[in-house]
């Protein structure tokens, strides 16, 4: 009998460990806010609309440029393409046409719904206050189809975090710098005035 409990009590353990090591080996989402330049694309689209609510063409060219980098594809790659319609066709391509944005669950929903499903898919595009960024709804079709592996490519994160580190040392060269520059300066000034 207490033979039979200990069993019942490793087995348990096992299987508590099996789940702690299986959550810990499943990798963390991508931090897109962590990618190269989507931090730039974020605060552009704070400041850049205008006052009609249009985009100016340069930003949309900026975030176009930003996808092809990290995704592989833009936003009007994702879109269906319909080609010359007959009478006859134009059912069938109608029907592609359904079928090819069902493929998409974040198509026409909110940025809450659009976040969780990007989040499962290996994506995290919250900012820096855990809101949804402003830029999902500009990326939410590259990324779940990249995710998906219907077009595009997913980032590569170590390359990211390199990015990122890279980024993160000349921010801190940069200070040390100034923080010298101005050291000597007030060296060079104190000198001067103890002539």
């Amino acid at each position: 009998m207490v033979k039979k409990m200990d069993s019942r009590f490793l087995e348990l353990d096992c299987n508590q460990i099996l789940k702690t090591q299986k959550q810990k080996t499943e990798p963390s989402p991508i931090r897109i806010l962590h990618l190269p330049g989507f931090r730039v694309i974020v605060d552009k689209l704070m400041l850049g609309s205008t006052s009609s609510g249009d985009m100016p063409t340069e930003l949309r060219l900026a975030i176009d440029n930003l996808s092809k980098e990290t995704f592989g594809i833009t936003e009007d790659d994702t879109e269906f393409s319909f080609p010359e319609i007959t009478r006859v066709s134009a059912v069938y391509w109608s029907d592609e046409h359904i079928e090819h944005e069902n493929r998409f669950q974040t198509c026409n929903v909110n940025d809450e719904i659009a976040f969780k499903v990007l989040y499962d898919l290996g994506f995290d595009f919250r900012g820096d206050y855990g809101k949804p960024l402003v830029c999902l709804n500009y990326f939410k079709r590259q990324a779940e189809a990249a995710a998906r592996g219907i077009f595009g490519k997913v980032p590569d994160i170590n390359e990211a975090d390199v990015l990122m580190w890279e980024q993160k040392m000349l921010i801190d060269v940069e200070k040390r710098q100034r923080k010298n520059r101005a050291k000597k300066q007030n060296q060079r000034k104190t000198n001067r005035l103890n002539r």
